[in-house]
């Protein structure tokens, strides 16, 4: 009886936590490091410049050359409350503010 108690709270902690992951699907915030990382890890692996696939709208225009850097450092204000993330000149390593 104990046993299933305990499955029925881990069950109901589980359902109630999923709901709020749902947000970062869409959020520009979330999504755009993983298309970045994305995006930058073909160019490598091509070895040929490539632009920017993002799902997140709004964004500039980002090029990466045949090893992966980027040709302009920029910041980024992305998400609810514009949170930053900076991309830095040379291979393009994300710093999230």
């Amino acid at each position: 009886m104990g046993e299933a108690l305990t499955a029925i709270a881990v069950l109901s902690l589980v359902i109630l936590l999923i709901p709020d992951l749902s947000f970062h699907e869409t959020d520009p915030y979330h999504l755009f490091p993983a298309d970045y990382c994305l995006s930058q890890s073909c160019a490598m692996l091509a070895a040929e410049r490539t632009e920017l696939n993002s799902r997140a709208s709004d964004l500039p225009d980002i090029r990466f050359s045949d090893k992966g850097n980027v040709s302009m450092a920029r910041t980024l204000r992305l998400g609810r409350g514009n949170r930053e993330i900076v991309i830095e000149l040379g291979f393009g390593r994300l710093v999230f503010r």
